[in-house]
């Protein structure tokens, strides 16, 4: 088993609505997104996924957040729930939109999620 990797980036701003300290307040982040994406190489392709092709699954989701607020997307957007919804996303792309072509038996392995340079999640099956 093989595992790619890609990494994007998006600037968003939000609140925690049910937290009591300064995160209550609206505020913003260079978040940074880490997908990996596990399966057995193809021969044909020398590939797993292609770059490209998961960079682009990726950016349908995280560029509807860039330069947004979080807010709107979620009623309690923390690392962990945004983390958590990203993978269940892409997950149901992966493995079921790609398992019969050049990417067959592809499978989400880990979506990591930086709100800061130090503080991440990390989300896998």
């Amino acid at each position: 088993m093989i595992t790619v990797y890609i990494r994007r980036y998006f600037d968003a701003a939000h609140y925690l609505p049910h937290y009591p300290g300064k995160c209550a307040n609206l505020h913003g982040h260079r978040w940074t997104v880490e997908v990996g994406v596990s399966g057995p190489l193809n021969h044909e392709t020398g590939m797993i996924i292609d770059f490209a092709v998961l960079k682009q699954l990726v950016d349908e989701y995280v560029g509807r957040w860039d330069h947004s607020n979080l807010n709107n997307f979620f009623t309690n957007p923390t690392a962990e729930i945004i983390a958590r919804d990203l993978f269940h996303e892409l997950s149901v792309k992966v493995n079921t939109d790609y398992p019969d072509y050049e990417h067959r038996n592809t499978r989400m392995k880990v979506v990591k999620l930086w709100e800061t340079p130090d503080n991440f999640v990390e989300v896998t099956p």
